[in-house]
């Protein structure tokens, strides 16, 4: 089916890039989605945001800093995959040796990368969870 080695590990290696693409993207569409869900809440509850304590406010902007980083390490994911996908082609005529090398050291740092933005954005939206618990139980009658 291929010719040699060089085109499997290029066939995959743009599989792999492509799942993490979707992983990614499905991140940075939830961290989104909170950030405005958390924006929503605050321009449509003043009166009850009023009425929380300071340990919940600092709970609900600190949840929101955490969902945006959570957000700005999606789009540097985002970035540096297209780096490697630039250089896969650039690389694609030459040697399949220097760009193993290349895509090792980039690839070690996306997935840290990814680590990291999967983590924050569950700790965000955890502490947004908290958040909106003790917010709804104070807004009911």
């Amino acid at each position: 089916m291929y010719d040699n080695k060089n085109e499997i590990f290029i066939r995959w290696q743009g599989r792999q890039i492509e799942q993490f693409g979707f992983v990614t993207n499905f991140i940075i569409g939830l961290a989104t989605g909170v950030l405005a869900f958390q924006t929503n809440i605050i321009f449509n509850s003043g009166s009850t945001m009023e009425k929380i304590g300071q340990s919940d406010k600092f709970l609900f902007i600190f949840s929101g800093l955490i969902v945006f980083l959570s957000l700005c390490f999606g789009c540097l994911i985002a970035i540096r995959t297209v780096q490697i996908t630039m250089e896969a082609e650039k690389k694609r005529m030459d040697g399949i040796g220097e760009m193993r090398k290349l895509v090792r050291n980039i690839d070690k740092k996306t997935w840290q990368y990814l680590k990291l933005q999967i983590s924050l954005f569950i700790i965000g939206l955890l502490l947004f969870l908290k958040f909106s618990l003790d917010f709804f139980f104070l807004a009911l009658p």
